[in-house]
């Protein structure tokens, strides 16, 4: 599909990510910060008539489907687009192609009459990493695909496409200080697994987790005043965090929840413990990160959106001296934007927070053991020892960590959940995991 320039070209802006490999517009260059800034006046922008772009093998190999081939990308029954014999500003046989389809478009946290034009359809068949910060795929460089049209809006990456598939069996990981949002003027289908959340071993951080947000209230704090080797508490987002264990005083304090944001955004981090002597307490775990998926018409999910939060570092101990462990990292963000929204039986949608990390179990022991990340499921994850459980879909909010034993560093606590928000008629079937339950965006 290719869309007549008269929407996109007069309200072309800046903000559009550039480096070395991706030139900016015309009439924009390539700043330090690496945004396109306009030179002067903003210049129309002609519309992409490139192919639709397909990676990996999504054709007689692909299982999505029994073994549908989809023709390396190329739909002729659904590809609104793909008519030459037609003026694209009044296709009406594929999808609405005039020069008002952006203006009829009421995306959620965005304008889309202020991005790009949109590159071609694109179906992922292979397991690919985008990092929001430098944006681009990162995997098999003999396979990679040009990166989509794209911009930054509201501190977001936007990438800009006619439409996404995920292939079945297939994983888009998500990384960088920005949220991404997959922004389509036709249709998004995730069959596969697109992960934004964070996980403490090794140590990976989800798409705009812990950002500028979190540092108004909702991260954990570690040990207090009356017991500085206590328990980092939970981080929140929706849920609230535990508290963390205190031996004598005051527990530490968690994470307060927040209202339902109004751009996409991670979830926030848990507190670090507090500290004893030599002995450090255990990190908290980041919050989840946060995607968004907006279609014109139609976004279905078969497969699974991860948002989970890292569970907070166990205790350290050193000379007999042990500090708190950390708390647990709230759940992240994902939203769904679109005329139609249909979540399937198979489907797997979770912001669920990590658990708090433990102090050691035993004299002879020198580290507690971390928390777990939060569950690709409907259930909390489980702090070991004197650690909190992360959020569920039953219990939004961490549970406190606990205190310490035979002097061995207190628990840390469980990081609340995240926000799961949908924009549009959804259908959401009986047997689908939803964790926490989704709310209306507004």
């Amino acid at each position: 599909m290719a869309l007549a320039a008269g929407c996109f070209g007069p309200k072309i802006s800046e903000g559009f990510v550039c480096s070395e490999s991706q030139s900016c517009p015309v009439g924009q260059t390539c700043d330090v910060d690496g945004v396109c800034r306009f030179n002067a006046l903003p210049p129309e922008i002609s519309s992409d008539d490139d192919d639709d772009v397909v990676v990996g093998d999504t054709g007689g190999g692909d299982d999505h489907g029994g073994g549908d081939d989809h023709g390396g990308g190329d739909d002729p029954g659904n590809d609104p687009g793909n008519d030459p014999g037609n003026d694209p500003g009044n296709d009406t046989g594929g999808g609405d192609t005039d020069d008002k389809v952006c203006e009829a478009w009421d995306a959620l946290h965005f304008d889309p009459c202020s991005l790009p034009s949109p590159s071609d359809a694109l179906t992922i068949g292979q397991n690919l990493t985008i990092d929001t910060d430098a944006p681009g795929f990162i995997g098999d460089p003999a396979s990679n695909p040009a990166f989509p049209a794209n911009a930054v809006v509201n501190g977001n990456l936007v990438i800009v496409v006619e439409s996404f598939r995920l292939t079945s069996g297939n994983n888009l990981r998500v990384m960088g200080s920005r949220p991404l949002v997959i922004a389509s003027f036709s249709t998004i289908e995730v069959d596969g697994v697109i992960d934004v959340a964070s996980y403490s071993v090794p140590q990976s951080l989800g798409a705009g987790a812990d950002g500028f947000s979190c540092e108004q209230a909702p991260s954990g704090f570690g040990g207090t005043s009356s017991d500085p080797r206590g328990g980092g508490g939970g981080g929140a987002f929706r849920g609230t965090g535990g508290r963390g264990g205190s031996f004598v005083g005051d527990r530490a304090l968690a994470g307060t929840a927040s209202s339902r944001p109004g751009n996409p955004r991670g979830g926030c981090a848990g507190g670090d413990g507090g500290t004893k002597g030599d002995a450090d307490g255990g990190s908290g775990g980041s919050g989840g990160g946060g995607v968004q998926l907006s279609a014109l018409k139609s976004v279905s999910v078969s497969g699974r959106i991860s948002a989970g939060g890292a569970g907070g570092a166990g205790t350290v101990c050193v000379v007999g001296d042990c500090g708190g462990a950390g708390g647990g990292g709230s759940g992240g963000y994902i939203g769904i934007d679109a005329s139609s929204i249909s979540v399937s039986e198979s489907a797997v949608l979770a912001a669920n927070g990590g658990a708090g990390g433990s102090g050691t179990t035993s004299v002879s022991s020198s580290t507690g053991e971390a928390g777990p990340d939060g569950l690709n499921s409907s259930s909390s994850a489980a702090g070991a020892h004197n650690g909190g459980d992360g959020s569920s879909r039953t219990f939004r909010d961490g549970r406190n960590g606990l205190p310490q034993s035979l002097g061995n560093g207190s628990g840390g606590g469980g990081g609340g959940a995240g926000w799961i928000l949908f924009n549009g008629s959804a259908n959401v079937a009986s047997g689908a995991t939803v964790s926490p339950n989704w709310l209306p965006s507004n």
